[in-house]
């Protein structure tokens, strides 16, 4: 039953999340071309330091990027367009209460095409060349990180 749980928390989370990727692509653009963030410091423990952030937060939080900044390090507004808009559209969403889950305890099967990694609690991930499906599992997590749903 775990499992049934989790598929439909990944199919409510990437359904709340289709409307704000849709509504991100105008307010991404406009924030992009105004070069609309500054640095601050990261609000994910996984990724600690400084990142790039949109202004206006925390109105703009979710189409930000806490792990790459929202223009990945670039300084570029295209680049920042590309990366927050098209390539990490509401990345900040695992911020959210609910969002993300806390103390994956990861193991790992691996196959010549990639790899299946299963959580304790039934949270899973496929890895098909790089494109991941499930919940978001990197081959390097380790028991205490996060993971959230994800289809990329």
């Amino acid at each position: 039953m775990k499992v049934v749980g989790w598929v439909l928390y990944w199919l409510a989370y990437q359904a709340l999340s289709l409307p704000l990727v849709i509504i991100g692509f105008p307010v991404v653009g406009l924030l992009a071309a105004f070069k609309a963030w500054y640095v601050r410091d990261s609000k994910n423990p996984m990724f600690p330091g400084k990142v790039t952030a949109w202004k206006l937060e925390p109105i703009t939080l979710v189409w930000g990027n806490d792990e790459d900044g929202v223009d990945n390090g670039t300084g570029s507004r295209w680049k920042a367009f590309l990366w927050s808009a098209c390539r990490n559209p509401t990345n900040n969403m695992r911020l959210f209460p609910g969002a993300s889950c806390y103390s994956i305890n990861p193991r790992f099967r691996d196959y010549s095409w990639g790899y299946v990694a299963v959580d304790d609690d039934g949270r899973w991930c496929v890895n098909v060349h790089g494109l991941k499906f499930g919940w978001l599992i990197n081959r390097d997590a380790k028991k205490g990180w996060r993971s959230w749903p994800v289809l990329l």
